[in-house]
């Protein structure tokens, strides 16, 4: 699978990706924690997507993505055909199916409620053309 990152015309900044942290580093005696987190941490994809289920998984998502930027850069009935389709699929709280927008969220390890909610606002305030 081809290493994909989206720049900020693509998707609005939309870091999708959220690693639950390994560890926390706090202060002693500190009620306030915080983690580190190296650029390339947070904007690569970690190596269990590029092998089977989840690769596939990680491919429905881009393609996902795809379908509903689409619409702001084409015209078409295709284009808004696929982009209705796909927003209905990320607001979809269906996780009957391994393909549910919520089950691969939960396999890839991204909050699906930030993604909504980005998603909502790059609806909103599209991107220039």
């Amino acid at each position: 699978m081809k290493d994909v990152r989206f720049s900020s015309n693509d998707l609005g900044q939309l870091p999708a990706v959220v690693h639950p942290p390994s560890r926390t580093t706090a202060a002693p005696n500190s009620t306030f924690s915080y983690v580190a987190v190296m650029p390339d941490q947070f904007f690569s994809l970690p190596h269990c997507y590029d092998k089977g289920e989840a690769a596939l998984m990680y491919a429905v998502l881009e393609d996902a993505f795809y379908c509903f930027a689409k619409q702001f850069v084409e015209n078409g009935a295709r284009v808004r055909c696929l982009a209705k389709e796909a927003e209905r699929w990320f607001s979809s709280n269906d996780d009957r199916w391994p393909f549910s927008f919520v089950n691969i969220c939960l396999v890839l390890r991204i909050d699906p409620g930030y993604l909504r909610l980005r998603l909502r606002q790059w609806q909103q305030r599209p991107p220039p053309a």
